[in-house]
């Protein structure tokens, strides 16, 4: 299960910090601007940074600091492509003698460089994979990648971020910059192959479907636009009777196909979905409408494309709001991996080239926004606040909150595990908060709480039958969840208190809680803080 998001809710910049005083291992791939990277962390040190553009800039310093001379690099490169090493570097060190220091110095100048680029995007997609074991690095994927010896710590690294993200914005206006974000994007479009199906585009804001539709057009793409639902819809029945599939850009605020509504777009879409599942769609919104997005997102659709408002469209802001998506929609309909619909449950698709396997299809769409990541920035500084104090457990059920129905914090003590808060939780008798307090099970008796300490980590649980299992469920109300999540707050090395979660009244499983775990730690590095901070205090006074 991953951590995946947009760069506009979490920075970069935020994401490589959190990581790190995590100390999570694991893979985080960014993508945006035409580009895709790997970044991975051991134990939230960055050892090895990946992407096709490392190489070319690898050789590029090589051949400024006079490392190698040219004919000695070349036959280095024909090497790599023979030779059993993981990356450029280690081919130079075994086979030409470079040393270890100058291959190292090269790679973290390097590294600092590109990190300094990507920490001021503003703009992509993030997916942060954990590593499953504890002794083996996330496996690297070809030899396009810098490797950073024992790790590249991200205390020393983020003032030199910051420093190469000024270097490289001084001097620029916003929309220079923008020019040349766009003009290097397109220029890399026309060294692969532009898509060959013609792009249907509809949208009943005539200005921004004028203006996003010669955007396409110049960049050599065929174009259609259509003002309603209804006219798409019918020429898309024909057009698929004689074999032609476009790529769909609808826009879910629009009437209905009978004229009607608001919401035609999210009416089209799933007509789409249901009988040409082979289609690849793109929704654009300019409104944020929770339950469209969530029906987009059951249907596999990627995270929905922000479009600038009409009244924007008149101002510069606007304006480059709109070249910025024109550009993101380009790279999206030229991606040779860019999503199809899928089909919602239960619905038969009929259109043709059905695909064998509807899950590979959803497992292939763009990232779509764990569960609470809007929140994580903010509660994350809520969390750090001096003034906090014993906030931190009330915040913690905020965040769960996000995640799943019903969530309970138990307190870890020396012989008793007790409950301490809730939310969600809903007892015939009515005093549910004075009823969890009343909980108190023995730490070492046989429960989901003591299988969990036994091994301290996130886990995914079921009640079992045990004695004290039948006592906590009952305690909660009586029913049997479909699943349960717990989720330890450690401080001090060892676990203080436990984050029980169910989707109870609804009988599904508890959805992805990266987020949440991320904040789990962080709440006890914060209880950390405060309980140091306390004592210091305490001795001072004394």
């Amino acid at each position: 299960m991953s951590l995946v998001g947009q760069l506009a809710d979490l920075s970069l910049d935020d994401i490589l910090k959190i990581i790190h005083l995590s100390r999570k291992s694991g893979r985080l791939t960014v993508s945006g601007h035409g580009q895709e990277w790997t970044i991975a962390f051991w134990h939230g040190e960055l050892v090895r940074l990946s992407s096709e553009l490392v190489i070319p800039a690898l050789i590029a310093e090589l051949q400024l600091q006079a490392v190698l001379d040219p004919v000695s690099l070349d036959n280095a490169l024909k090497l790599l492509s023979e030779d059993d090493a993981p990356y450029l570097g280690q081919v130079l060190i075994k086979r030409y003698g470079v040393s270890v220091n100058a291959v190292n110095r090269i790679s973290l100048q390097l590294a600092e460089r590109f990190l300094g680029e990507l920490t001021a995007w503003r703009e992509g997609a993030f997916s942060f994979d954990l590593c499953e074991g504890e002794t083996d690095l996330p496996p690297a994927e070809g030899n396009h990648h810098l490797l950073l010896g024992e790790g590249l710590d991200q205390r020393e690294l983020g003032a030199a971020a910051q420093n190469e993200a000024g270097d490289t914005a001084a001097g620029q206006t916003p929309s220079d910059s923008a020019e040349q974000d766009e003009s290097g994007e397109y220029a890399r479009a026309k060294t692969r192959k532009l898509s060959s199906s013609p792009v249907w585009f509809v949208d009943d804001d005539p200005c921004l479907r004028q203006e996003l539709g010669n955007y396409l057009r110049q960049r050599g793409l065929t174009v259609e636009l259509f003002e309603t639902a209804a006219d798409f819809w019918i020429s898309l029945k024909k057009a698929r009777l004689v074999g032609v599939q476009p790529v769909a850009i609808i826009d879910l605020i629009m009437p209905r196909l009978n004229g009607e509504g608001l919401l035609g777009g999210l009416e089209l879409l799933e007509k789409v979905c249901s009988t040409y599942p082979d289609m690849r769609v793109l929704p654009l919104s300019d409104h944020r409408c929770s339950d469209a997005e969530s029906k987009v997102w059951d249907m596999g659709m990627p995270e929905i494309f922000s479009k600038p408002r009409n009244l924007d469209m008149r101002q510069e802001g606007g304006r480059q709001a709109l070249a910025a998506l024109g550009q993101t929609l380009f790279s999206a309909i030229n991606s040779t991996d860019a999503p199809v619909a899928i089909p919602p449950h239960g619905i038969q698709a009929t259109g043709d080239d059905q695909p064998n396997n509807r899950q590979q299809l959803k497992d292939a769409s763009p990232f779509r926004n764990s569960p609470g990541l809007h929140l994580l920035k903010g509660m994350l500084e809520e969390l750090h606040n001096p003034a906090l104090g014993g906030g931190i457990i009330l915040l913690v059920l905020r965040f769960a909150s996000e995640v799943m129905n019903r969530a309970v914090i138990f307190s870890v003590k020396e012989q008793n595990i007790v409950g301490i808060g809730q939310f969600g939780v809903d007892l015939p008798s009515g005093a549910t908060d004075e009823a969890i307090r009343n909980i108190i099970i023995p730490r070492d008796g046989d429960s989901i709480f003591s299988r969990m300490l036994s091994h301290p980590c996130p886990m995914r649980s079921h009640f079992d039958g045990q004695k004290w299992d039948d006592f906590l469920c009952r305690a909660l109300g009586g029913v049997i969840p479909e699943e349960i999540f717990l989720g330890p707050i450690i401080s001090e090395g060892r676990v203080v208190a436990i984050l029980y979660g169910d989707n109870l009244p609804d009988y599904r499983p508890v959805g992805n809680t990266e987020a949440l775990e991320i904040f789990l730690s962080q709440a006890g590095l914060a209880m950390e803080k405060a309980l140091l901070e306390g004592r210091l205090l305490g001795a001072h006074s004394a």
